[in-house]
């Protein structure tokens, strides 16, 4: 494995991102004391302050702390009183403990990516100079995919202009993926709801691109009166309203407010390109 540390203070959502994008890897996995030991002292070798934590590759999804990379999490090296209500897994340089840190602080981070073989020597690896993904201007990367907010009143809106891009309105398929577009939302539009591509035909519920609804994060009583409002939002973690942060509820294709929150538009979602 091939580790790379970055100085540039990121959320870990744009780190991971930044992970993929230049390294194809992942943000950093510590899977044993030995790998722990390593990455704490390229971490404590890297950073320009002790005190400054580093972003490693855990999350917290659905209650289980997990890594990016998809490894079981079977050891931990968490700090006294960790982890707290943080849901994203920073290390500390002096001792090389784990916080559980709010995922939208910014931290320089450590990223991983598989070791290749030397074509001259297939006992020695190396480590590989990846292709970057390329997303159009306005949009930000994410595991394979572009994605970027746009301003509109109602869902046909909104959506028209993803289909002008070459894409359609998000179709979101883990807690990974919302987790993001909550943090892009947040970053961008605080205090603001946004349609995703989810809409109800009378019968089922259906992604506007045609993907398989393989993962939903419906809020508290959602989704209801589906015939009445067949589109839904994703809210942002900034809403203080009902306690379905983060979530999603089904609402009214055409109004611009939803309960106690603005919608700002929708999500686009298109394909990264190399």
């Amino acid at each position: 494995m091939c580790y790379k540390y970055y100085a540039s203070p990121s959320s870990f959502y744009d780190a991971q991102a930044k992970c993929a994008s230049t390294e194809n890897g992942y943000l950093a996995t510590s899977n044993d004391g030995f790998t722990n030991a390593f990455l704490g002292t390229l971490a404590s070798d890297s950073v320009y302050s002790s005190y400054q934590n580093v972003w490693l590759g855990g999350y917290k999804a659905g209650g289980n702390w997990q890594w990016l990379d998809g490894e079981v999490m079977a050891y931990t090296n968490w700090a006294g009183g960790q982890p707290s209500s943080g849901n994203c897994i920073e290390i500390q340089p002096t001792n090389y403990r784990w916080v559980a840190e709010n995922c939208s602080a910014l931290n320089p981070f450590l990223c991983e990516a598989g070791a290749i073989p030397d074509s001259c020597n297939s006992t020695c690896p190396i480590c590989p100079t990846a292709q970057p993904y390329r997303c159009p201007v306005g949009y930000n990367y994410f595991g394979g995919y572009c994605y970027k907010i746009v301003v509109g009143a109602t869902f046909e809106v909104v959506r028209q202009q993803c289909l002008n891009d070459h894409g359609d309105l998000a179709s979101v398929h883990s807690n990974y993926e919302n987790d993001f577009l909550v943090a892009l939302v947040d970053s961008t539009y605080p205090n603001n709801d946004i349609f995703i591509g989810l809409e109800y035909n009378g019968n089922n519920w259906y992604w506007s691109d045609g993907t398989q609804v393989d993962y939903t994060n419906w809020g508290s009583n959602q989704p209801n009166d589906e015939s009445s409002y067949p589109c839904t939002i994703l809210r942002g973690l900034t809403v203080t309203c009902n306690g379905n942060q983060g979530l999603w509820q089904n609402q009214d294709c055409t109004t611009t407010d939803s309960e106690c929150a603005n919608r700002v538009g929708g999500v686009c979602k298109l394909a990264a390109t190399y």
